[in-house]
């Protein structure tokens, strides 16, 4: 797709862009994505299991952390010592 900048210059534009994966989410994708309500996905922003920004007034999640928070609870528990 060819666009023109504010100095007149014609510019392409990848279109294909917008189907990768977003670099962040809007809270109400976040919480469909992870199944889970506004308070649940506040209190794992609050303790820092998710990363958030905001934008104006637009408060956005990083999908970077969503991805670490499902890793984090899928790798299996790691045995003590004491449990030997």
């Amino acid at each position: 797709m060819k666009i023109h900048n504010a100095l007149g210059a014609e510019a392409s534009v990848d279109t294909h862009r917008a189907c990768e994966t977003p670099i962040c989410v809007r809270v109400s994708r976040a919480m469909a994505m992870l199944d889970i309500g506004k308070t649940k996905l506040y209190e794992l922003v609050g303790s820092g299991d998710l990363e958030a920004i905001r934008i104006g007034r637009r408060t956005l999640i990083l999908q970077a952390s969503i991805d670490a928070l499902i890793n984090r609870l899928r790798s299996p528990p790691t045995q003590s010592n004491s449990q030997r």
